[in-house]
């Protein structure tokens, strides 16, 4: 499930100023379809989007979802499928081998959908924050399906007073991976998950070639807010793949146009020795951790070594030639070599240009 498409429904079901609720998985044992952190939300009618187990388990979700969207009430649910025979049993043969723990909770007007609100701004915005949900306690100031999320400068709290928020604060610090913990504050035991705020991640593609078309397609099939920019004002006209920028810009125009220090990643394919070396010396001056290039290695290096001193400031950060080694020949199989090396590099699985992958 990309995480566009989940923040795009939220927006337009809460116009319609309906119940959700959130789902959360909270913790995982063993090979399961999902890991904590992952989300899905279930709107009106039974409506839903994110997946948690790749249908298997959504049809007993929604049963749950009817309760906490009715009463308003917190719902944890624990699914075991390391017991096949007793998997089979109940109905739900996933055969993952797995367990995972799932926390429901309903999002309403009545507290302006918080704190899933601001957290798909944040998402939407790239910013870097971290969520709190109480998920167990006793004690009347930390009620079951209280929060608290912040960013550096940016934050709030729903259902937690202000003397134990320090704490929960604390709390969120100690970790950069979703975790479910327990600990004690004001001498009350509670058990607390935690979660950096997810991202959705941008890309620009420079070139709008009829290669860069199935890049953009697969790039939007993964959730990723994809620029597309060209100096050719007839490529930016044919240019139908979806993209929330289609623009023509020049090399020398392109950090003016546009903050390129928003981008996770950018593909350098206008097939054009020139215009690519002046695209390559504008991502020099900015933050952008992958700049992938067409063509072979000693075409990448030819550029680098025509922009002269710029090329420094981009080591480390150029993968060329762009792509993993999937094979296969034209422009989709390209594209899906870039965009799985772009997801690979997303997720932390390839680290650096250097690296190789077991395919």
């Amino acid at each position: 499930m990309a995480l566009s498409q989940l923040i795009q429904s939220f927006q337009q079901w809460r116009e319609q100023s309906e119940p959700l609720v959130w789902v959360t998985v909270i913790q995982t044992e063993g090979n399961t379809y999902s890991k904590a952190g992952e989300q899905m939300l279930i709107g009106p009618g039974g409506q839903f989007q994110g997946l948690l187990s790749g249908g298997c388990l959504e049809g007993d979700l929604l049963e749950h979802a009817e309760d906490v969207r009715r009463t308003g009430k917190p719902h944890r649910v624990f699914y075991d499928m390391r017991d096949v025979q007793a998997d089979e049993l109940w109905g739900l043969g996933l055969g993952c081998d797995g367990a995972l723990t799932i926390f429901m909770q309903r999002l309403d007007a009545a507290t302006d959908y918080q704190p899933f609100a601001d957290l798909a701004d944040w998402a939407w915005e790239g910013r870097t924050g971290a969520c709190a949900l109480v998920i167990e306690s006793a004690d009347a100031s930390l009620p079951v399906g209280s929060s608290l999320w912040q960013t550096a400068d940016l934050g709030g709290a729903l259902g937690i007073d202000e003397g134990v928020q320090p704490a929960i604060v604390d709390e969120l610090g100690r970790h950069s991976q979703p975790t479910l913990a327990q600990l004690t504050i004001s001498n009350a035991e509670l058990e607390l998950f935690s979660m950096p705020v997810p991202k959705v991640p941008r890309l620009l593609i420079i070139g709008a070639g009829p290669d860069a078309s199935p890049l953009a397609s697969l790039a939007a099939m993964q959730g990723w807010r994809t620029s597309v920019v060209d100096f050719r004002q007839s490529a930016i006209d044919r240019f139908t793949a979806p993209a929330e920028l289609i623009a023509c810009v020049e090399a020398e125009e392109l950090a003016g146009e546009l903050d390129l220090d928003v981008f996770d990643a950018a593909v350098i394919m206008t097939h054009n020795q020139a215009r690519d070396r002046g695209y390559l010396a504008a991502l020099a001056g900015a933050a952008i951790p992958y700049v992938g290039m067409l063509g072979p290695a000693k075409r990448r290096d030819r550029l680098l070594n025509e922009i002269g001193d710029a090329a420094l400031a981009l080591k480390g950060r150029v993968y060329g030639p762009v792509g993993l080694g999937l094979g296969g020949r034209g422009p989709e199989a390209i594209a899906l070599s870039i965009a799985a090396q772009l997801q690979a590099v997303f997720t932390g699985t390839l680290t650096s240009p250097d690296q190789k992958l077991d395919l």
